[in-house]
């Protein structure tokens, strides 16, 4: 409304369209905000997640003895699951249900001893990190990438394993041993090698598992 009064006008109110205008900035910025809260909370989830496993990892290789113990079969293809005997390890907010464990995240874990398929008598501890399917996995591939490079002089190799549910696709890279001759190293992937590789974790119908292997 708008009152003259002695050659001055005096605003005292606006108008529908000038707060129908000003409601309508408040939502887009409401929505942006909200936007932003979710990337930062998943953020937080997938970092808080990979710390969890990466500290997973260091209680297990202390035993490493032990675990390499617990595998006393020679055959290439035997596999010994071990989630039972490696329970008391878990971060609190993970859970072992039978062969399996899961993370804060729900994410399956898969741990076993297993041969070298070689014929050769190493033995190896893999954990393969299935994510969840129907999610856009990405940037928990690659946070899980960044986490297996300090661990490079121990690992055997990391793969991620793709599966549509008619083909599978795998793209390893090596640990410093192993590395070399055709063989990419873990150490020497860019970041751009890893967007590729991790790029195949986003989508409703692939299953994504993210194996990690190291030597015992």
């Amino acid at each position: 409304m708008t009152i003259r009064r002695s050659g001055f006008v005096s605003e005292l109110g606006r108008s529908m369209v000038e707060m129908l205008g000003v409601l309508a900035i408040v939502g887009i910025l409401s929505i942006g905000g909200i936007s932003a809260f979710q990337k930062a909370m998943t953020k937080h989830k997938i970092n808080k997640t990979t710390e969890e496993f990466s500290q997973f990892i260091n209680e297990l290789l202390r035993y490493s003895k032990d675990l390499k113990r617990m595998h006393t079969n020679n055959e290439a293809n035997e596999q010994a699951y071990i989630a039972p005997s490696i329970e008391f390890f878990l971060p609190s907010t993970w859970r072992r249900e039978s062969i399996y464990l899961y993370d804060s995240m729900n994410n399956r874990i898969n741990p076993f001893i297993r041969n070298d398929q070689t014929g050769v008598k190493n033995k190896y501890l893999s954990l393969d990190y299935k994510m969840q399917k129907g999610k856009d996995n990405t940037q928990f591939c690659i946070a899980l990438y960044n986490m297996a490079k300090p661990y490079a002089e121990m690992l055997r190799k990391v793969t991620v394993y793709t599966d549509d549910g008619e083909h599978g696709t795998t793209n390893p890279v090596w640990g410093t041993i192993d590395c070399g001759k055709n063989k990419k190293c873990l150490t020497d992937i860019t970041f751009a090698d890893i967007i590729n590789y991790c790029n195949t974790c986003n989508g409703e119908k692939k299953g994504c598992t993210f194996v990690i292997m190291f030597r015992l």
